[in-house]
């Protein structure tokens, strides 16, 4: 099977004012991911999934802007997943994730770059 999506958190727009409380910018914080995936049967009792994904973090401004930095970071993950069946007719699946391997996410310089909240997940039904 492969699949796409796309993933989009707007913080919403922020005003920037002057000393008497014009609005002088507008500033526009966002997170964007591109995923695409991929999972296939390996056995009849094993499953194995992965997801690519580009991660962005945008800062947008629009105005005057001159003493505000404006960011953007860019940075690749990996999610890795498979389900395994246990017993006769696979009655216990058991599934494991391991999600957000990746780059840092730098958005500054290198001093300032942040891991991807990597994770290890496990569920059975």
């Amino acid at each position: 099977m492969i699949g796409g999506a796309v993933y989009l958190v707007d913080y919403g727009d922020l005003d920037r004012t002057d000393i008497n409380g014009n609005t002088i910018a507008r500033i526009a914080p966002r997170n964007f991911e591109f995923l695409a995936s991929y999972a296939t049967n390996l056995t009849a009792s094993v499953a194995f999934g992965i997801n690519y994904k580009l991660v962005q973090f945008r800062v947008d401004c629009s105005g005057d802007c001159r003493e505000l930095s404006r960011g953007n970071g860019v940075t690749h993950g990996l999610d890795l997943g498979g389900q395994f069946s246990v017993g006769p007719g696979g009655p216990l699946r058991i599934g494991v994730a391991l999600r957000n391997i990746g780059f840092r996410l730098q958005v500054n310089n290198q001093a300032q770059a942040d891991p991807l909240p990597t994770r290890l997940a496990w569920a059975h039904l």
